[in-house]
């Protein structure tokens, strides 16, 4: 079977080519899943420096069980799974799998792989309302640089919460798209047009997953001690980084950061039958791209400039 593996580490960069390998013998508390779609995600390619050469990116997928431990008991050989995985796992990205039964929720049987994909955005998105804003009230949720399909679903459902919800867009495309979600558009990043779109006071919440060009500009327009969330794995160049906060301390922003690979809590049947609840009522699919898995490079590289789903097929 094939899957992409880390080639080597130069500088802070790792590189991934695709190898031929076989599979780990099963264990009693596994399945072996056969990869039907897996969304590219940036963060999906970053692990630790400590982490074997060996590593296999991807933390989400689609596919059907192809073999189960004699301990697992909620998925069958035959059953259409959602497989969520921690980032140190990876693996998605390649032919087959193997993961533990917790990593697996098994899809009604009229579910599309692609609403198994937008469920799992609703969870990750809910996940993140519930948990990484627990105890805040913020007047105004700004989401900067989206890009990918998990935006779209976190202004999506931060708007059904009641949360007045901005987002940057690089195009008029990707701001009919949110829009489309109940997001208001500030079309750059500038502090003047981010405050007048909160009656002067500013985000009391901003998720930033790149603090690239523009940073410093936003931090001028949070509220008085707002919080700044950094996203996922891709958060800059930390020497620029912490060069801008210090430079804008007057901003006195709180900073935090937030993984959206949905820890098993997040992953329980009961929270997928919801989502998939959502996604059958009130929801408009992203687009979707898909890539075969040898055209993994030109599948990331859309992932990253693309307000839109982006997934591989083996």
């Amino acid at each position: 079977m094939r899957r992409l593996s880390r080639s080597q580490q130069q500088g802070g960069q790792a590189r991934f080519t695709l190898v031929e390998t076989t599979l780990p013998v099963l264990r009693p508390f596994e399945v072996q899943v056969r990869v039907e779609l897996a969304p590219v995600t940036e963060d999906a390619f970053v692990a630790s420096r400590d982490v074997d050469d060996a590593w296999s990116p991807g933390r989400i997928a689609v596919g059907r069980v192809q073999d189960a431990g004699e301990q697992v008991a909620d998925v069958r050989v035959g059953d259409r799974v959602l497989i969520v995985r921690p980032l140190l796992y990876g693996g998605c990205y390649g032919d087959a799998l193997v993961a533990t039964a917790e990593q697996v929720l098994r899809l009604p049987d009229d579910v599309s792989a692609s609403e198994a994909l937008d469920a799992a955005d609703v969870m990750a998105a809910e996940l993140f309302l519930e948990e990484g804003l627990a105890g805040l009230r913020p007047s105004a949720l700004l989401i900067l640089q989206p890009k990918g399909s998990l935006p779209l679903a976190l202004a999506h459902r931060a708007a059904a919460r009641g949360f007045r919800v901005i987002a940057t867009a690089d195009t008029r495309e990707e701001a009919q798209r949110l829009q489309a979600r109940g997001a208001a558009v500030a079309e750059n990043r500038a502090s003047e047009t981010i405050r007048t779109l909160t009656d002067g006071r500013g985000a009391d919440v901003v998720l930033d997953p790149v603090a690239g060009p523009g940073f410093a500009e936003t931090l001028r327009g949070m509220a008085d001690f707002g919080h700044l969330f950094f996203l996922g794995a891709r958060c800059g160049e930390p020497p620029q980084l912490f060069d801008t906060l210090w430079e804008n301390l007057d901003a006195c922003p709180c900073i935090r950061a937030w993984d959206f690979g949905p820890p098993a809590t997040g992953c329980a049947p009961e929270r997928l039958a919801e989502a998939l609840r959502i996604v059958r009522s009130d929801w408009q699919a992203p687009d979707e791209t898909a890539f075969p898995l040898e055209a993994f490079e030109a599948a990331r590289l859309a992932a990253a400039t693309q307000l839109s789903r982006v997934v591989v097929q083996p």
